[in-house]
């Protein structure tokens, strides 16, 4: 985190790689695809800005009722306003690429 008097700027990033299979070898279902995303953040004064960017992998070997799915990029984005320390106004979307 970098922090600039009252704004602060932070950056970060992972993933994931999840594998699910059956004792048979079968996949499993509910295994979400491998995943990998970066976000960047702004925080000044009462306002903080975020957004990250995910690609999703490919499903080519879904389980039991799934379907296959390609793969993709996601972007989201939040704009958050703290009216008081317990209260805040937020306005996100979602897949907005």
């Amino acid at each position: 985190m970098l922090s600039l008097g009252e704004e602060r700027w932070l950056l970060d990033w992972g993933g994931h790689l999840i594998q699910g299979r059956a004792a048979d070898g079968t996949p499993l279902a509910d295994v979400p695809p491998d995943e990998l995303f970066l976000g960047f953040s702004r925080r000044s004064g009462r306002w903080t800005l975020d957004t990250r960017l995910a690609h999703r992998a490919e499903k080519d070997d879904p389980g039991s009722g799934e379907l296959a799915i390609a793969s993709a990029e996601v972007l989201s984005a939040t704009a958050r306003y703290a009216i008081t320390d317990r209260w805040s106004f937020v306005l996100r979307g979602e897949n907005l690429l």
